[in-house]
């Protein structure tokens, strides 16, 4: 069953996306991101390892990329994960080759640590 997720604090010209979610966010849930005309387009996946750390991993297609569409459902996503728990740590494990992974993590402020081949980012 999915259900609707609002995402706040977005500016309204930038709401180009739809988010739907299932499971519980207090958990693992994921979401799906769609177009205004329904097309998946990407999705985020979110599974609690701690009662303070939440592993979240993310994919959009190629073609919706540079629109800030990622950066605009995963701010919904975070939002949600700290209206639960407002001090959880959402953590990233990104390839050092998967630039445009390490870009989204970048723009939204994450902690970055060098992990040999990859990049642990904290938000």
């Amino acid at each position: 069953r999915l259900k609707s997720l609002a995402v706040e604090n977005i500016d309204e010209a930038k709401r180009d996306i739809e988010i739907f979610a299932n499971g519980d966010f207090k958990n693992d849930f994921y979401c799906v991101i769609t177009d205004k005309k329904k097309n998946v387009i990407g999705l985020i996946i979110a599974v609690r390892l701690t009662r303070m750390t939440t592993d979240v991993s993310y994919f959009l297609k190629e073609e919706y990329r540079h629109n800030g569409y990622m950066q605009e459902a995963l701010t919904g996503v975070i939002g949600v994960i700290r209206d639960d728990n407002p001090l959880a740590r959402i953590r990233l494990e990104i390839e050092k080759d998967n630039i445009p992974s390490l870009n989204i993590a970048k723009r939204m402020s994450a902690i970055m640590q060098d992990k040999g081949d990859k990049f642990m980012c904290y938000i």
